[in-house]
């Protein structure tokens, strides 16, 4: 990703359990898009990846839980970072 020359005003992740990881996030905090969108499966992976995310100045804009398997402990959360 890194120096080739992409830009983007929006993007939107929605990686496995195990999260984007921490290179990834450092990819994505170096094409600085304006808005991005986490979609996540997994608190645990989520937590950590925001922390990242947080560190290389993005805020939290709105955040939205999504019930898709009802009467079952999953939920699916959707946060929307801005910088």
């Amino acid at each position: 990703m890194k120096g080739a020359g992409l830009r983007a005003d929006l993007i939107v992740v929605d990686p496995p359990r195990s999260g984007l990881g921490g290179r990834v996030v450092r990819q994505l905090a170096d094409l600085k898009p304006a808005r991005l969108t986490y979609v996540s499966c997994d608190p645990a992976t989520l937590s950590r990846d925001l922390a990242g995310l947080l560190e290389a100045g993005y805020h939290i804009g709105r955040a939205h839980l999504v019930d898709l398997f009802p009467q079952t402990f999953h939920v699916e959360s959707v946060f929307q970072l801005v910088r």
